[in-house]
């Protein structure tokens, strides 16, 4: 198989710099995300059919699917290279979507945990936000093929699951006193797009006096972390700097809660 010969094989024509390049991401990571969506799904599993003959590896399906989401490919073009039908290729990404949502979600997309939380409070602390739990920020998705009944539901920061659970009031519990009151939620860093919550710290446009200025130029910088991560999140997965693709609404929504 070409795909081995040129990346997976121990003798590969590419080396592993030039696979994190195409790919990324490095071969090791890339090989546990295989592994991971093959034992979760059998779909990934190479499977004879009825003449004898042996169907696509799931190497071969998460390479679909990732240049896919990396390269912004269209389906189709999955023939070049692969001998991927449109179809099979558009099925293989939908399915390792929801593989990778199911079992990587656990790890990467639950709840902060008292340790996490621990560890976060402490790292700020020392760049001087203490309580701050982390930097929190918005980006719009558009999803081209959305009926026009539907736009106003699919809009804005309110379908965030994280400012959901902000908005009912369940955040960690962080106990701290500042200006003579008592606290027991932590704070995020966030910029203007968000709403005038408590929980929000925002920056002091045109700051007034020294002090003021002084505080913005700190949240400023600290708060750039988020966004200099939505920049390398662009920058690896083309598909999230264009507009969605897809027509299905399930299909969509399942993706959009997981975005944050």
């Amino acid at each position: 198989m070409l795909l081995d010969v040129d990346y997976f094989n121990d003798d590969a024509t590419h080396s592993p710099k030039e696979f994190r390049r195409r790919f990324k991401m490095n071969k090791e990571l890339f090989l546990k995300i295989v592994y991971g969506v093959s034992e979760y799904d059998d779909y990934f599993m190479a499977k004879q059919d009825c003449t004898g003959l042996w169907g696509f590896t799931s190497i071969q399906k998460c390479t679909a699917a990732m240049r896919c989401l990396t390269y912004r490919a269209l389906p189709d073009t999955a023939n070049d290279y692969l001998r991927m039908t449109e179809s099979t290729c558009t099925e293989t990404l939908y399915k390792f979507c929801q593989a990778i949502i199911t079992v990587f979600s656990k790890d990467y997309l639950r709840p902060l945990r008292a340790d996490d939380i621990a560890r976060i409070l402490q790292k700020n602390a020392a760049r001087g936000f203490s309580e701050i739990l982390r930097s929190i920020d918005y980006m719009h998705w558009g999803w081209k093929n959305c009926s026009f009944a539907w736009q106003g539901i699919y809009k804005g920061i309110l379908r965030s699951p994280v400012f959901a659970r902000l908005a009912e009031g369940q955040a960690p519990d962080v106990n701290f006193e500042a200006n003579g009151h008592e606290y027991n939620k932590g704070y995020y860093l966030a910029d203007d797009i968000y709403p005038r919550y408590a929980t929000f710290v925002k920056t002091i446009q045109s700051p007034a006096n020294e002090m003021n200025a002084y505080f913005a130029t700190w949240q400023e910088a600290a708060h750039k972390n988020v966004e200099r991560s939505f920049g390398v999140l662009q920058q690896r997965f083309a598909f999230i700097r264009y507009t969605a693709l897809t027509w299905s609404e399930s299909q969509m929504c399942d993706h959009a809660q997981h975005d944050h």
